[in-house]
């Protein structure tokens, strides 16, 4: 079965940030969120025995993104992701390395 079966599921924007270093004028460090790129998603459906199933695991209360394969970055766990105005912690980032079709990226509301 495909992960997604027409790239019009793609339908909801989301935005990938990373921490950077920054520095006020007068020399003090500091990190900022800031935003990487853009990209469009599919945002997977979690069915019922799939929640039943990850309750109590590290995988409870997790949304699963699909996007593009190909992506102006590199996607690590280390990003979070903005989408509906609410921030993302990337859990687990699963690209198919066969196809190169699509990357499968488990998020955590933080």
């Amino acid at each position: 079965m495909a992960i997604v079966n027409n790239v019009n599921q793609l339908n909801e924007r989301i935005t990938f940030q990373e921490n950077r270093p920054m520095r006020t004028p007068d020399g003090v460090s500091y990190t900022e969120q800031v935003d990487v790129f853009s990209t469009w998603a599919y945002v997977r459906q979690q069915y019922l025995n799939e929640i039943a199933s990850t309750a109590g695991t590290t995988l409870k209360d997790t949304i699963t993104f699909v996007i593009r394969y190909d992506q102006p970055q590199e996607i690590d766990t280390s990003m979070a992701i903005k989408w509906n105005g609410a921030v993302y912690q990337i859990v687990k980032a699963n690209p198919d390395l066969a196809n190169k079709q699509w990357t499968t990226l488990i998020v955590r509301k933080q």
